[in-house]
């Protein structure tokens, strides 16, 4: 198995919490994990696999320990695709529909794979 680290950047001008988290793939998630602002944080580590099978899940994010307000979604397909989005928390989202209430301003995140090959969601803004 292949798996990568989960880091998140937080440059929104307040602090974040890790809230949850969602699916099978995840190892290393802490709930109430502080973010301050200027943080970067190994969130997780996400189990890609190798080859074959589909991996996807979901990590929540909020202002608060306890109230989901935002999600970032990280899906490795058997085919080699990387999909990686940041978006507002919906509890109705699914692998077919990973991210349903993205962030309508694309100023406001950013997420990518760094040289060393761990995934990076950056907060840049939250929107209004």
């Amino acid at each position: 198995m292949s798996s990568v680290d989960i880091i998140v950047v937080n440059t929104t001008g307040a602090s974040l919490y890790v809230t949850d988290s969602r699916g099978s793939d995840l190892s290393g998630v802490t709930k109430g994990q502080l973010i301050i602002n200027g943080q970067a944080v190994k969130v997780a580590s996400f189990n890609k696999g190798i080859g074959g099978a589909d991996h996807w899940d979901w990590i929540y994010f909020g202002k608060e320990k306890d109230i989901s307000v935002y999600q970032i979604y990280m899906e490795s397909t058997g085919l080699g695709k990387t999909y990686l989005f940041i978006g507002n928390y919906d509890s109705n989202a699914s692998q077919s529909n990973g991210n349903p209430s993205p962030f309508t301003d694309k100023n406001c995140w950013l997420a990518g794979i760094a040289d060393g090959g761990n995934w990076i969601y950056t907060f840049v803004g939250t929107p209004s």
